[in-house]
C-alpha cells in the first residue's frame, strides 16, 4: 500500500481519538465480513419490523435495499408485492408478483395472491394462468379453490364453480371470493332473495367487507326493496366514511327518493366530520351548484373562505365559478390578486396555471405563455403547466416540443393518462401514428380502462380498421361502466360497420336501458336499413320524425323525394308545420323540398323568410348560398354569404362555403386566408389542414409556403383517405422525395380517377423518379378527362400536353447540350 509522506511534526492522537479510530476500524472489518446476502437479510428483517410497527414507507425503503443487494430474495419480493397491493398500487403489485413467480414457479402463496389480485383488476387471462398453477401446487388449499371457483363461474362452468365454492365456505366461512361466487349464482338464477340470504350469511363472517355490502345492495335493488336499500346505503356510509363512491351513492339514493334536504344533510355531516378535508366541502359546493344554482354555491364558498385559515383553494374555486358564470374579467382579476406579489410556491404556481387557462379561453395566448414561462422557470417539472404548454405547442404545429414537455411531465407523474393522451395527440400531429397508438393504449391502462380514454383509443383503432381490437377495448371499459352511453354508442357503430345486425340490436337495447332512447332509436334505424327491412324502416322513421327527431325528419323527407313522392312529402310536412309552425328544421325542409322540385324562386323566398325570422341562425344562410351558387348566381351567393357571416359571427360552416366559393372562382389567396382563419379556430381539424396545405402548394412555390404545408400535412402521413394521400404525396414530391411520393399518390389517383389534378400529380412524381412510361400514361389519363365537362382546366390540359411532349422528344446529345451550355 503506498506510504504517505510523513509530516515534519507527527500529530499526536488522543486516547479518545484512538478509541474512535479502533471502533471505526472494527466496524469496517466486521461489515466487510458480511456477504451481500447477509446484508440483504438484515434489511429484510428491518422491513418486517417497520411493517409490524405500521410504518410502510420506511419498510419500502428497506425492501428496495434488499433488491439492490439480492434481487432474488423471494420473501422480500412477496412482502413488497403485498405492501404495494395493500397501498392500492395494483399495477406495480402485479409486476412484483410476476417477477416472483418467474423466479419461483412453485411458490404457491405468490401464485395464489397473483391470481386473486389479477381477478380483482379483471385481468382474467393472468388470473387464469396463476390460478391453474396454484391449483396444481395446492389443490386442497381453500383460498386457491375459491379463485378457481370464481374463474370457472365466469367461464361458464357454474355448477362446478358453485360446488367448489360451497366446499370452501364450509371450511372457511370468511372466504369473500367463494361467498361472491354463491351470491352471483343466485343473482344469475334470478333468485334475489337467495342472493340476499347468501350476502347476509357472508357478512356475519366478514361484516366490514365493502364488496359484500355492494352485493347486498344489488340484491335489494333487484327485489325493489326501497327501504332496505336506504338502510343499506346509510349503513355503508357509516362503515366507509372515507369512501367517495359510497358517499355519492348515498346522495344519489336520497335524491332519487326526493329527499334533497337529506342529501344536503349527509354531505354537511361529511364536511363536519373533518373540516380540514377540502374534498367533502367541494362536493357540497358542487351539489349546491347543481341543485340551487351558482348563487348558493358562491355563498357556501364565501363561508368556507371566511372560516378557513388558508382559504387559497376555495378562493380559486370561487374565481372559477365566476368565470364559468360569465364574469370573466372579475375571475381573472381575482386570481391575479391571489398571485401578484406573493412569494413563489407550489400553491401559487397552481393558481398561476389556472389563470393561464382562463387567459387561453379568453384568447390571450401571449398572456398564457408568459404565465406558463414564469411557472416553469420556478418549477420546470410542474405537470399542469407542462400539459398546457404541450397542448399549445401541438396546436401551433410544434409537436416535438409537446412531446418533450410530456416526457418531462411523465417523469413526475408516470401514471398520468392525460399526459399520455397529450403525447399521443402530438405524435398524431407529427404523423407518427404507430407511436400515437402505443400512447393511447397506455392511457387506457393507466386510467384503469376509463370511458374517455377507452373511447378515444377504440375510435383510433376503428379508423385503422382494427375492429377486433377496438371491440376488445370497448368491452373492457363496459365491464367497469356497463351503462356508459358513449361507449355503447361506439360499440353499436362498430357492429354496424361489421354488419352484425343482431349484436347492433342488442347494443341498442342496452342504450335504451342506459337512459339514452334517442341514441338507441338511431342505432336501431341504421340496423334496420342495413337489414333492408323497408316497411319497418318507414314506420320507425315516421314515429321518430313525429316526435321531432331532426335526423329522422330529414331521412323521411329524403325517402319521399327519392321515391318521387313529392305530394306525400308535402302532405307530411304540412301536418308537421301546422303543429310546430316556428320549427326551423321544418322550415329548412320546406325550402329544400321546393328546390328539389325545381321551384328555386319559391325556395329562395322560404330561406329568406327563415332568415328574417331568426337572423342569427346559420342554417338558412347555408341553404340560400348553396341554392344561389348552384344556379350560377355568384353575386347573389356572395351577398348572402357576407350577410350570413356578419349575422352569425363567422359560422364555421359558412366560412367553409366561402373558402370553397373563392377557390372555385380562382381566388386561391382569398381561399387561403379563409382557411387560415378556420385553422386558427381549430388546428386539429384534418380537413382544414389538408385543404390549406393543398392550396399553399397549388400555386406557390416558395420554400416558406412549402415548409408550412409540410408542417400542416405531416398528420396525413399513412392516411387512407385519397384526398389526404394526394396532398401529402404532392408535398413530398415538391420536397424532392418523388419515389416515395409516387407510392403514396398511386392509390389516390386510382381512387380519384376522375380528378385530373391528382393524375397530373402522380405523373409528375413518376417523371421525377425516372419512370417516364408510367408518367406518360398518367398525363394521358388527365387529358382523357377533357371529354367530361369541367373535369380539366385549360391550365391542367396544357401542363399534361407539355409533359407528354417532353417525354416524347428525343434526348439531347452530349454535344448539343454542351454547345447550348456554352452559348448560354
Amino acid at each position: 500500500m503506498p506510504q504517505r509522506a510523513r509530516s515534519p511534526r507527527p500529530l499526536r492522537r488522543t486516547p479518545r481519538a484512538a478509541l474512535i479510530g479502533l471502533a471505526l476500524l472494527a466496524a469496517t472489518t466486521l461489515s466487510a465480513c458480511d456477504s451481500k446476502e447477509e446484508r440483504a437479510e438484515k434489511h429484510y428483517q428491518r422491513a418486517l419490523a417497520y411493517l409490524s410497527e405500521g410504518e410502510p414507507s420506511r419498510a419500502t425503503v428497506e425492501l428496495r435495499n434488499v433488491f439492490r443487494l439480492d434481487p432474488t430474495h423471494r420473501a422480500a419480493r412477496l412482502a413488497y408485492a403485498r405492501l404495494l397491493r395493500d397501498k392500492g398500487d395494483m399495477e406495480e403489485a402485479l409486476r412484483q408478483y410476476g417477477t416472483l413467480v418467474d423466479q419461483d414457479r412453485n411458490n404457491v402463496e405468490a401464485q395464489r395472491e397473483l391470481a386473486e389480485l389479477a381477478l380483482s383488476v379483471q385481468d382474467f387471462d393472468l388470473a387464469a394462468a396463476a390460478s391453474r398453477r396454484a391449483f396444481e401446487l395446492a389443490p386442497t388449499d381453500p383460498a386457491v379453490r375459491a379463485v378457481k371457483a370464481a374463474l370457472d363461474f365466469r367461464n361458464g362452468d357454474q355448477a362446478g364453480a358453485v360446488a367448489l365454492a360451497e366446499g370452501v365456505v364450509v371450511e372457511t366461512p370468511g372466504s369473500i371470493i367463494a361467498q361472491m361466487v354463491l351470491i352471483a349464482d343466485r343473482m344469475h338464477a334470478e333468485d334475489a332473495q337467495g342472493a340476499l340470504a347468501r350476502a347476509d350469511a357472508a357478512l356475519v363472517a366478514s361484516p366490514a367487507d365493502q364488496g359484500l355490502h355492494l352485493a347486498r345492495l344489488a340484491a335489494l335493488e333487484r327485489l325493489g326493496d326501497e327501504a332496505g336499500m336506504g338502510a343499506e346505503v346509510a349503513r355503508m356510509a357509516e362503515l366507509f366514511p372515507e369512501d367517495e363512491g359510497v358517499a355519492r351513492a348515498q346522495v344519489r339514493w336520497l335524491l332519487a327518493q326526493g329527499d334533497a334536504p337529506g342529501a344536503e344533510a349527509a354531505l354537511r355531516a361529511r364536511v363536519a366530520r373533518d373540516p380540514g378535508d377540502t374534498a367533502p366541502a367541494l362536493t357540497l359546493v358542487q351539489f349546491l351548484y347543481e341543485r340551487e344554482g351558482a348563487e348558493a354555491a358562491a355563498a357556501e364558498l364565501d363561508q368556507l373562505i371566511a372560516a378557513t385559515a388558508d382559504p387559497l383553494l376555495y378562493q380559486r374555486v370561487r374565481a372559477g365559478l365566476d368565470f364559468a358564470e360569465g364574469r370573466q374579467p372579475e375571475a381573472i382579476a381575482a386570481l391575479r390578486g391571489l398571485t401578484e406579489g406573493k412569494p413563489p410556491s407550489d400553491a401559487i404556481r397552481e393558481v398561476q396555471v389556472e389563470l393561464a387557462g382562463m387567459l387561453e379561453t379568453t384568447g390571450d395566448a401571449a398572456g398564457r405563455d408568459r404565465l406558463l414561462a414564469t411557472v416553469l422557470e420556478g418549477d420546470p417539472r410542474q405537470v399542469a403547466a407542462l400539459k398546457m404548454r404541450a397542448r399549445a405547442a401541438t396546436a401551433a404545429d410544434r409537436p416535438e416540443r409537446a412531446i418533450q414537455d410530456m416526457r418531462a411531465a411523465l417523469t413526475q407523474a408516470p401514471r398520468d393518462p392525460e399526459a399520455m393522451t397529450i403525447m399521443a395527440e402530438a405524435h398524431l400531429r407529427e404523423g407518427s401514428r404507430e407511436l400515437a397508438g402505443e400512447r393511447l393504449a397506455l392511457a387506457v391502462a393507466l386510467s384503469d380502462r376509463a370511458p374517455a380514454e377507452s373511447l378515444r383509443y377504440a375510435r383510433f383503432l376503428t379508423e385503422d380498421g382494427k375492429l377486433d381490437l377496438a371491440e376488445g377495448v370497448l368491452a373492457d371499459a363496459l365491464r367497469a361502466a356497463p351503462q356508459d352511453p358513449a361507449l355503447l354508442a361506439q360499440l353499436g357503430a362498430l357492429q354496424l360497420r361489421r354488419q352484425d345486425w343482431a349484436r347492433a340490436g342488442q347494443v341498442a337495447q342496452a342504450l335504451r336501458e342506459a337512459g339514452d332512447p334517442a341514441a338507441a332509436d338511431r342505432l336501431d334505424l341504421a340496423r334496420l336499413e342495413g337489414e333492408g327491412a323497408g316497411a319497418e324502416i318507414r314506420a320507425r322513421l315516421q314515429a321518430l320524425a313525429g316526435g321531432g327527431d331532426p335526423a329522422a325528419m330529414t331521412r323521411l323527407m329524403e325517402t319521399h323525394v327519392a321515391e318521387g313522392d313529392f305530394a306525400g312529402a308535402q302532405a307530411w310536412l304540412d301536418a308537421q308545420r301546422a303543429a310546430r309552425p316556428q320549427d326551423l328544421a321544418l322550415g329548412m325542409m320546406q325550402a329544400g323540398l321546393l328546390a328539389a322540385q325545381g321551384e328555386a324562386s319559391a325556395a329562395e323566398k322560404e330561406y329568406r323568410k327563415l332568415i328574417a325570422r331568426d337572423p342569427a341562425a346559420p342554417q338558412p344562410y347555408r341553404g340560400l348560398v348553396a341554392l344561389l351558387s348552384g344556379q350560377g348566381d355568384a353575386m347573389g351567393a356572395e351577398a348572402a354569404l357576407t350577410a350570413g357571416l356578419a349575422a352569425t359571427r363567422e359560422d364555421r360552416d359558412l366560412l367553409f362555403l366561402k373558402a370553397g366559393l373563392l377557390e372555385a372562382y380562382g381566388n386561391v389567396n382569398g381561399a387561403i386566408k379563409v382557411y387560415e382563419t378556420l385553422y386558427a379556430q381549430d388546428s386539429g381539424d384534418p380537413v382544414v389542414a389538408n385543404n390549406l396545405a393543398s392550396l399553399l402548394t397549388s400555386q406557390r412555390a416558395d420554400p416558406a409556403a412549402l415548409e408550412r404545408a409540410y408542417a400542416l400535412a405531416r398528420r396525413l402521413r399513412g392516411s387512407e383517405v385519397p384526398q389526404f394521400q394526394d396532398t401529402w404525396g404532392w408535398i413530398l414530391h415538391l420536397r424532392g422525395e418523388s419515389a416515395q411520393a409516387a407510392a403514396i399518390l398511386a392509390p389516390a389517383a386510382q381512387a380519384l380517377a376522375g380528378n385530373a389534378a391528382v393524375q397530373i400529380h402522380l405523373g409528375e412524381a413518376l417523371l421525377a423518379a425516372g419512370r417516364k412510361s408510367e408518367a406518360r400514361t398518367q398525363f394521358e389519363r388527365a387529358l382523357a378527362l377533357a371529354e367530361t365537362p369541367g373535369a380539366v382546366s385549360e391550365a391542367q390540359a396544357e401542363a399534361a400536353r407539355r409533359r407528354i411532349a417532353e417525354i416524347d422528344s428525343p434526348p439531347e446529345t452530349e454535344g448539343k447540350r454542351a454547345a447550348a451550355e456554352t452559348d448560354g
